[in-house]
């Protein structure tokens, strides 16, 4: 659903983050070496893991980015390229007028479809992280020449964004507040759940969001070990799966306390389990 060149470039990068060489053989003089090369072991295992999670989610098109522009898409409303349309593009196109580029009628054609759909008092605005809908003066403005266009069929405003998150913040502040609530009540719901049901809906909805707060995240690890509602079926590959992943992923923002008090517990519960929070142990070395 997301530009594949973004999960290539994004791909590249976890692969880059982890690169560990060879060491020279004088440094196998340090008392430390033997135990530093088996956690790299353990960190390259792990980062293989991640690979292939984060390989399945893109192409299974699970990522949160996938449901959102799928969401989105879903509510778009499709306007139809006439004959008249796609010649105004290309004329565009001819002419060396924004947007657009390199021959390419994709970005022409949209425009011109927004000029002959825009009623009068229609405001618009821009997502794109293209430099043809800016000002080369000011990044963040709007490029003049389409403005004047725009202007020239209406007397709305347009503004252009470089992300979602910015036209959110922009126009939609209280969002991000309805988000954190929605958070804090999935929390709340599984530290005081009273049944198995209750567990496995609010689990569900956990997986609407990727990441959480370190309270948040706390709570959620702290009832796990003492709600027996969630406890007593911990030992379930799917729910087992998902509780270590979260850990995982929020493991930097959690204080020493928690993560030793649940390494103590999984251990203790799950000692030759797949699923084993050793990476979370003390000597991890991020």
């Amino acid at each position: 659903m997301v530009a594949l060149p973004v999960f290539g470039k994004a791909t590249k990068q976890i692969n880059e983050k982890f690169k560990f060489g060879d060491y020279p053989a004088f440094c196998k003089e340090y008392d430390g070496y033997n135990t530093l090369k088996e956690m790299l072991q353990q960190v390259e295992s792990l980062h293989k893991e991640l690979l292939t999670y984060s390989s399945s989610q893109i192409r299974n098109k699970n990522l949160q980015a996938d449901l959102v522009i799928k969401e989105l898409f879903l509510a778009a409303k499709v306007l139809d390229i006439s004959a008249d349309l796609y010649e105004k593009a290309k004329r565009r196109v001819v002419l060396g007028n924004p947007p657009g580029k390199n021959g390419s009628y994709g970005d022409a054609i949209n425009w011109e479809i927004i000029l002959y759909n825009s009623d009068l008092f229609d405001d618009l605005h821009i997502v794109a992280n293209d430099k043809d809908y800016f000002s080369i003066l000011d990044k963040q403005a709007i490029n003049p020449f389409l403005e004047l266009e725009y202007t020239e069929h209406t007397i709305g405003e347009i503004t252009c964004y470089r992300s979602l998150t910015s036209f959110f913040k922009a126009k939609y502040p209280k969002l991000s507040l309805q988000v954190e609530q929605e958070k804090d009540e999935i929390i709340s719901n599984l530290v005081n759940s009273q049944n198995f049901a209750t567990t496995r809906r609010e689990l569900e909805r956990l997986k609407k969001y990727d990441m959480y707060s370190s309270q948040q995240a706390s709570n959620l690890i702290v009832a796990c070990l003492e709600n027996s509602q969630i406890s007593r079926i911990l030992g379930d590959e799917d729910i087992k799966l998902q509780i270590s992943e979260f850990v995982f992923k929020h493991s930097y923002l959690l204080d020493e306390e928690t993560l030793t008090y649940y390494n103590q517990e999984w251990n203790e519960r799950f000692p030759d389990d797949l699923y084993s929070p050793n990476p979370l142990e003390d000597h991890w070395p991020f």
